[in-house]
């Protein structure tokens, strides 16, 4: 039984900024659950501009009303755990869906705890500076995946990286290629023209290289290049037509409707031999330690894509799991606004 529940802003400082955040800081909601024992549980709705479907005043506006709901309904959370928030309670936001979703599976399994798992890099800025980064990895770590972002500069550009990254890196790292639907199909061939066909093992998979994904099973015939599926499994609800070529799943739970849906995509992904990265999407600390966690269930011997907590600066309500983690000053709850209590 719940015995209270809350919505707070956050809002906590980054090296950096984030394309539509505030300059320099990840703006999010955090929904706090109480059992009638005590044991609390977070979940963290951060959506992410520019990726997301819903803006942070309509995951608000969806979250408090959610959040009526769970203060009022005995029995809510099992029924949520089972069938899911979307199909239970309708539309709602993926963003809302992975913050009730994670908070109610914590609080049904008390043993929860974060897992170490395989290390996946990711690198970011100009050539040099992914260079400078990569020259700086320990490679006598457990370090066996690195990922780049393409396709924000010219083809040429692109290409010179990832032939300097293969002459840097030990032969036990591969490259997780990133492309955002940034090319075009011309683009996106003179890419994969480019790599020596001996090579190509060096890469993990490329991630939605084409604007027009309906020529991803073409381009994954052409090209031979492992291809990963992003921005397709979001936006919807339905199952991805699966193609010859396909190499993995990339599942954002906060964009692609929350953590059943991933549990779904994860069974899909068993049954037709295709890796599952469970991903991030900027969440804070909260949001990361609880993926960590599903990333374990569901995929313990695949890199997971979390490295984004690297961005970070500050915590919110504790430290990090994550034992890399820095040590940043912690957002407290009494330091947060509360939006909606039910003790109100």
């Amino acid at each position: 039984m719940l015995k209270a529940v809350s919505v707070a802003a956050y809002s906590l400082k980054l090296e950096g900024s984030l394309p539509g955040c505030p300059p320099g800081v990840r703006e999010g909601l955090l929904l706090k659950l109480e059992d009638s024992n005590g044991y609390l549980a977070y979940g963290d709705c951060a959506p992410l501009p520019g990726f997301s479907c819903e803006t942070l005043d309509i995951a608000q506006r969806q979250l408090i009303d959610y959040a009526r709901w769970l203060a009022v309904s005995p029995g809510c959370l099992e029924t949520v755990q089972q069938q899911g928030m979307i199909a239970t309670a309708g539309k709602y936001s993926s963003s809302v869906a992975f913050a009730v979703e994670s908070a109610a599976s914590q609080l049904l399994h008390s043993d929860y705890h974060t897992l170490d798992l395989p290390p996946c890099a990711l690198l970011s800025g100009s050539n040099e500076e992914i260079v400078g980064q990569t020259q700086a990895l320990d490679v006598n770590s457990s370090l066996t995946r690195i990922k780049i972002k393409v396709a924000r500069q010219s083809v040429a550009q692109d290409i010179e990286l990832f032939q300097m990254l293969d002459k840097l890196l030990p032969e036990q790292v591969k490259i997780r290629v990133d492309a955002n639907r940034g090319w075009s199909w011309c683009d996106a061939m003179a890419f994969a023209k480019a790599i020596d066909p001996g090579r190509i093992s060096r890469m993990d998979f490329i991630e939605e290289p084409l604007t027009d994904q309906r020529l991803l099973p073409d381009f994954a015939e052409q090209s031979n290049l492992p291809i990963a599926l992003d921005e397709s499994l979001q936006g919807h609800y339905r199952m991805p037509e699966l193609f010859t070529g396909l190499n993995a799943l990339v599942v954002k739970p906060t964009l692609a409707g929350g953590v059943l849906r991933c549990r779904r995509l994860a069974q899909l992904a068993r049954e037709n031999n295709l890796q599952l990265v469970v991903s991030s999407s900027y969440e804070s600390n909260i949001g990361i330690d609880f993926l960590t966690e599903l990333a374990g269930q569901q995929a313990p011997e695949t890199a997971p894509g979390l490295d984004t907590l690297s961005t970070y600066r500050q915590w919110l309500i504790k430290p990090p799991a994550v034992q890399s983690a820095g040590h940043y000053p912690v957002s407290g709850e009494k330091d947060l606004k509360i939006l909606w209590s039910s003790h109100e």
